[in-house]
């Protein structure tokens, strides 16, 4: 699997019929939220980067 970097430390990766949404630090792993696909995925991912409007 790969991941994205949306800004910073926040990541996402697709498992099965879900995103899973991350922060990776050198010595830990955060889970921030499970989003399913057919969620309005674009309007999360802006919540959780902090430019939800």
């Amino acid at each position: 699997m790969s991941c994205r970097t949306l800004v910073e430390d926040l990541r996402f990766v697709r498992s099965g019929q879900h995103f899973i949404v991350f922060i990776d630090y050198e010595t830990d792993v955060v889970i921030v939220d499970f989003l399913h696909a057919r969620s309005n995925l674009d309007r999360h991912l802006a919540d959780l980067a902090g430019r939800g409007e």
